[in-house]
């Protein structure tokens, strides 16, 4: 049978709980491929943050390679033709602790990997060691000629061995030897294949990162266009889902509690769920109206207290032919002396609060009522002597709060006797109801008053 056609007696319409899973597995659905998504973004975009990383590191790492190269050979320089030692120290400082020239070619090595990039770093990196041959024994020439000490930065000279042929030369043909080799055509020529070498190196790396970095960006731009398009369907199924709740659910339910207020029977209406309790709450309805026009009859209330009277005490202890059921009756000590002492306005007040707390501590199921001036009662359907401590913890609560006089009223003891009805083997069985709990109150009030006893 197609749904909303509805059976025989069977209220039709949507289910909301079918169209809620239907909605609700579309919403998991794009979830987790949105997670999917999101994921793959975050990846990419580590990619390409890494990608970047090297990218900026290789261009970092490619000046500063040029700059330490060019302080080494503007210090050689200076050195061979000004014989200042401070230019010797300075490129030994470079060369030994600053290293720039060492720490980006050990930058641009791990970028590299197995590729043509590689290939020209370890070319410029031979032509370099070359270079530096050629450099320290321009130096050592210069040391030899002007007879500077082998100490402090120029020990580290010490092991270059001049050929026999530049040993012999003078003082000053070494000095000439020494401007040739780090100004000649052979020091430019491997100065310009190390520049060669490393841009040739970079240019390739560069490549392969800009390369790497646009096959990523293009993975994130995709990733994120996948995800907002999944958000967009997140969103357009919450909305379904609001709609459905708004027109199936919540829009029903209001007419449904505007209903209940004005105490008139539902219009089934909205998800078939709540049509059947709306069907449900009208045969309550029907069936509470037959039961309180019963209840009305019987369920007169006292004018002072708000509680039952003695008419519905008496109709309902003469109804009452269950075992299961208790009497309480309870007396308000000395209520004249209260009466007399503070006025019938406060004796008034007194009465409303015993009231107030019986039907406080009572169940809804049970009845208390005002039988007299300071008398009082409370009927407890479905009672057995199982629930005795039951019925003294809320005694108790009731006493405690008669003694409390922050409303005005003088504190309050009461005189208590309760009894069950009586089980089939009880020898007081022919004893009324009434009349033991009635002698249950007697021997209270024997007692000196303010407490209770059970039958």
């Amino acid at each position: 049978m197609a749904e909303g056609t509805g059976g025989a007696g069977t209220p039709s319409g949507i289910k909301f709980r079918s169209l809620a899973v239907v909605i609700a597995a579309v919403a998991v659905l794009l979830s987790l491929v949105s997670l999917f998504s999101i994921g793959r973004a975050v990846a990419a975009y580590e990619e390409f943050a890494e990608a970047t990383e090297s990218y900026i590191a290789c261009e970092n790492a490619a000046n500063q390679l040029q700059a330490g190269s060019d302080y080494l050979t503007t210090q050689v320089r200076l050195f061979v033709t000004r014989r200042d030692v401070s230019h010797l120290n300075n490129f030994f400082i470079e060369a030994r602790e600053t290293r720039r020239r060492d720490l980006a070619v050990e930058t641009l090595g791990e970028l590299v990997g197995e590729s043509d990039a590689h290939t020209y770093l370890d070319r410029a990196l031979e032509y370099s060691s070359e270079l530096l041959e050629i450099e320290r024994y321009a130096m050592r020439l210069v040391v030899e000629a002007e007879g500077i000490p082998m100490r402090g930065y120029v020990e580290q000279l010490s092991d270059i061995e001049l050929t026999p042929e530049d040993a012999a030369l003078s003082p000053a043909e070494k000095l000439e030897r020494a401007n040739e080799l780090v100004l000649g055509e052979e020091y430019q020529r491997y100065d310009q294949l190390i520049d060669q070498c490393v841009a040739l190196c970079k240019d390739s790396l560069m490549s392969r990162l800009g390369l790497e970095r646009s096959r990523t960006s293009n993975t994130l731009g995709s990733s994120l266009r996948l995800a907002r398009d999944l958000v967009v369907g997140l969103v357009l199924a919450v909305v379904a889902m609001v709609l459905g709740l708004v027109s199936l659910v919540l829009v029903p339910l209001h007419a449904y509690v505007q209903g209940i207020e004005r105490g008139s029977r539902l219009e089934a209406s909205g998800a078939r769920e709540l049509r059947i309790l709306a069907d449900a709450y009208n045969e309550m309805f029907d069936e509470n109206l037959r039961s309180n026009e019963q209840l009305r009859r019987k369920s007169q209330v006292d004018a002072l207290t708000g509680i039952y009277n003695r008419e519905v005490f008496e109709g309902l202890l003469g109804e009452t032919a269950t075992d299961e059921v208790a009497l309480l009756l309870l007396d308000i000590d000395h209520f004249k002396e209260i009466n007399d002492t503070y006025g019938h306005l406060v004796g008034d007040e007194a009465l409303k609060k015993v009231a107030a707390q019986l039907a406080h501590a009572f169940r809804s199921s049970d009845y208390p009522c005002r039988i007299g001036g300071d008398e009082f009662a409370v009927i407890m359907m479905q009672a057995t002597p199982e629930i005795s401590p039951v019925i003294t913890a809320k005694i108790e609560a009731i006493r405690t709060a008669l003694l409390d006089t922050s409303d005005g009223v003088p504190p309050l003891t009461l005189s208590i006797g309760i009894a069950f009805g009586p089980g089939p083997d009880d020898e007081t069985r022919d004893m009324g109801l009434y009349k033991r709990a009635d002698e249950a109150l007697y021997r209270v009030k024997e007692a000196g008053r303010n407490g209770y006893q059970f039958w």
